[in-house]
């Protein structure tokens, strides 16, 4: 206490002589969009002498007016939630030492609690206060000093633009940041680009921001507010740029409209013929130009936070008057992946669904959790769909391992499933519940890191179904190409799997690679061997057949030679048939 008392005195002394000459100038801005904070009070202490700000709204700045600041001293910056009785109910302190003469900006950010959307980059969101010191600046007629602060806790690292300029104003600025020095740029309305770091085409947000207003030499551009607020207890605090000035004057400029993205990849799924080829308006623009059934885009940017509603029109339209049918979307999440996939019929009256209560009618299905990379190296992730307005209940699996369980009409999974990135192996639908297999496909499944979406396609009926094309499994990558020529396998007779008659282990493949032929030896246990007129089906990865081969039924086992010298390099499936029967499939590889 006779510490405190004898600086007192010194600072009274101070304030007596010259005392402007020894001040420190801070402005303190409340940043925290955290909505339970939406007003503090402020303590600023030096000496034992403390200074309050009472209800500070979010967004606001104040000068501290009421206070004289020296440089020099050790000074403390309590925030307490609004209507405290004193500093010692802070929820978050800053200490630091000013210079004399010197100008402060100091920044209230983060969150309290739990439940908020995490930093990209791994910074804490918990609360805080940090400062940087704001140089002076000489005027200059037309010009004006920019810093940038980062106080968004959910958006990633970024690069500052100026839009039209080439060269960034600051780069790679992270969350709980201040840059240290200033640009100059015009004192002119200019539109502010946060783009990813290394990557200007990436927008992140974008502002238009008055920077002729004020008559500050430097300006603090400040970005506030949550990147994807309903994840952030439904915050109603999106993204804004603040421009914060010298005598603590602050602007607020809303995030311009279509600045935020997602990314989206579309997969057409109605089986209707006559929606076989559609193009594909947004807001009244097209956005995606004939578009096949059972076809997808690659992934591609949207905007985010806007409202959108899609349009269908014959392929070859020549604008929106062509439109057929027209849907809402619900808003993009900023940052998010999402797949929109159209199913369904548009005359729910000419087709015929698994049920009575199966609602036929044309949608889209928009399903956030998409993946344009999978989620582990040496491993395919699949996500699974259920688009066949007349197939019952059923689940998707490959051996033991459950793609997707108790799937109906309009199902998507809500998480992909990994399998082993090195096989080929075939998928089956079976009937819900129960171990019935109704129907398999082989699917090439190899690749690390790759993502798939499988998605039952197509009617089971075609007759009672305006003659729609008959059902099948599609697999989509992420890369839009989509595989609808998979080799079907039926379960007839004791047939259960693609392996089921005899493991491709026990096959005699030889040579493989090959560069000219390879030799194949399949052996008959005893109750195959009175099998007849073998084939051996030679298929591309994509599904096309590449040629047939007859093959010999030697009492024990299956033999023959297939010819490789007319295929391109790469693998390709066999599939074995004896009559209605499948022995079997294995791979080969053809290298030059």
């Amino acid at each position: 206490m006779k510490t405190n008392h004898i600086l007192a005195l010194i600072f009274a002394a101070l304030l007596a002589s010259t005392a402007t000459a020894q001040q420190a100038f801070l402005t303190f801005l409340h940043n925290s969009a955290d909505t339970t904070l939406r007003y503090v009070d402020v303590y600023v202490t030096q000496s034992g002498q403390t200074t309050k700000v009472d209800n500070l709204e979010y967004q606001k700045a104040d000068n501290f007016n009421t206070a004289i600041v020296f440089g020099g001293f050790e000074c403390y910056v309590d925030v307490a939630p609004a209507n405290s009785n004193s500093k010692d109910e802070a929820i978050a302190t800053l200490t630091f030492t000013p210079e004399a003469d010197a100008g402060y900006e100091i920044e209230f950010r983060g969150n309290a609690g739990d439940g908020w959307v995490p930093n990209p980059d791994g910074a804490s969101t918990g609360l805080s206060i940090s400062q940087v010191k704001v140089p002076y600046v000489d005027p200059v007629v037309g010009e004006v000093a920019v810093m940038f602060s980062h106080g968004s806790t959910d958006l990633e690292a970024c690069d500052v633009y100026v839009r039209g300029n080439s060269t960034p104003l600051f780069t790679n600025v992270k969350y709980g940041m201040f840059t240290d020095t200033f640009k100059k740029v015009k004192r002119q309305r200019q539109t502010i680009d946060l783009t990813k770091t290394g990557d200007k085409t990436k927008v992140l947000a974008s502002f238009e921001v008055d920077l002729a207003f004020g008559s500050s030499n430097i300006v603090v551009l400040t970005v506030s507010g949550y990147k994807t607020p309903a994840d952030n207890h439904a915050s109603p605090n999106a993204l804004s740029m603040l421009t914060v000035q010298e005598d603590g004057n602050v602007q607020v400029f809303p995030l311009l409209s279509g600045s935020q993205t997602a990314r989206v990849q579309v997969i057409h799924n109605s089986a209707d013929p006559s929606l076989a080829m559609v193009d594909i308006y947004v807001n009244g623009t097209k956005a995606i130009d004939n578009l096949g059934f059972k076809r997808a885009t690659a992934f591609a940017d949207f905007p985010a936070g806007a409202d959108m509603q899609v349009a269908f029109a014959p392929a070859s339209s020549t604008g929106i008057k062509d439109t057929l049918l027209s849907l809402p979307l619900e808003q993009f999440r900023p940052g998010r992946s999402y797949h929109l996939i159209i199913q369904g019929v548009r005359d729910t009256s000419k087709f015929r669904g698994a049920a009575t209560s199966t609602n036929l009618s044309l949608t889209i299905l928009e399903k956030d959790g998409a993946l344009e990379k999978g989620t582990k190296a040496g491993e395919t992730s699949i996500r699974s769909v259920h688009g066949v307005i007349d197939l019952a209940g059923v689940d998707l699996v490959i051996g033991s391992t459950s793609l997707a369980a108790n799937m109906v009409f309009n199902s998507v999974a809500p998480e992909y499933i990994n399998v082993v990135g090195t096989q080929t192996d075939t998928i089956w639908a079976v009937e819900a519940g129960t171990s019935k297999k109704i129907r398999g496909w082989i699917a090439d499944l190899r690749g690390s890191e790759r993502a798939v979406v499988a998605a039952l396609s197509g009617v089971v009926g075609p007759d009672s179904n305006q003659n729609a094309e008959e059902y099948e499994l599609i697999l989509v990558d992420a890369n839009g190409s989509s595989n609808d020529r998979l080799v079907k396998v039926d379960t007839s007779g004791t047939v259960g799997s693609v392996t089921d008659l005899v493991p491709s282990a026990l096959w005699t493949v030889a040579p493989n690679p090959s560069t000219s032929y390879t030799s194949i030896t399949i052996p008959l246990p005893l109750g195959l061997q009175g099998l007849q007129g073998a084939m051996a089906t030679v298929y591309s990865t994509s599904g096309a057949t590449m040629a047939s081969v007859p093959m010999l039924v030697d009492g024990a086992s299956i033999q023959g030679k297939l010819t490789t010298s007319q295929f391109a390099p790469g693998a390709y499936l066999v599939q074995v048939t004896a009559g209605d029967q499948v022995v079997g499939t294995t791979r080969i590889v053809v290298a030059r």
